[in-house]
């Protein structure tokens, strides 16, 4: 027969198992939902870069939580935005971008971003099939992505810039992409392709050699694991009416 001695540190033994248990799976469950996080943090600021809330323009600074309808706009300045751990978006200089649609929520996660002029380089993890979607879309075009790396651009004919054409240009991944203006004329890009937008439509074409340089870029552009897996969650609590629906 066990004394009683011998009993009780067998039994501290194994609830300190179950309680090992427990924290274990919480972290793998909890690490699991945040990497389909879609809250969308500023994760490094630039130069000149404003966010426009609600009719108030302001300077922009990094981990800053964004919502629904802000505008971001840069000037002589550059912003990468993060999405989670599923995205990374630089925001070039001279460019506006509006986020026109996000969901973060439990049954879905969904977001819009709209290109009204300038740049926006994405670099885009594989998002799961399910209640989850991502689009981009100009006055020009409509993009609807999961995974994939590409330069994403609506030229100014107002300013003398170095900015791209018009047009989405597709660095690795496939992406289906529609006329803003003609929604039934689409094309499918692969890695490697491009597609301009002229007076007669979408033109499909091969990348010029200037623009896969200039998108050199998205080979610098690296997601912060610990941004978004500490950092990111804390703020995401602290700012919860920016989601509330």
């Amino acid at each position: 027969m066990l004394k009683t001695g011998i009993i009780k540190p067998l039994i501290i033994h194994k609830l300190n198992l179950i309680n090992t248990f427990i924290i274990l799976f919480t972290f793998i469950f909890t690490t699991s939902l945040l990497g389909q996080d879609f809250s969308i943090a500023v994760s490094f600021v630039n130069g000149e870069t404003y966010l426009v809330r609600k009719g108030k323009k302001q300077l922009l600074k990094p981990k800053t939580m964004l919502a629904k309808e802000d505008e971001i706009q840069t000037e002589n300045g550059i912003a990468d935005l993060q999405l989670g751990t599923d995205a990374i978006f630089r925001i070039n200089k001279n460019t506006k971008i509006q986020i026109k649609n996000l969901v973060n929520n439990e049954s879905k996660k969904s977001v819009s971003i709209f290109l009204e002029v300038g740049e926006l380089f994405a670099k885009i993890n594989k998002i799961k099939e399910g209640n989850t979607s991502m689009d981009f879309y100009s006055p020009s075009i409509n993009a609807g992505v999961r995974g994939t790396e590409f330069l994403f651009s609506e030229k100014s004919t107002e300013l003398e810039n170095d900015n791209a054409p018009s047009g989405l240009f597709l660095k690795d991944g496939e992406v289906e992409v529609s006329n803003s203006r003609k929604l039934e004329q689409t094309e499918i890009l692969k890695a490697g392709e491009e597609v301009l937008v002229t007076s007669n439509g979408l033109k499909k074409g091969i990348i010029e050699a200037y623009l896969k340089e200039k998108m050199e870029i998205l080979n610098t552009l690296v997601i912060q694991k610990d941004l978004n897996n500490k950092s990111l969650n804390e703020l995401k609590n602290k700012n919860q009416d920016l989601y509330r629906k």
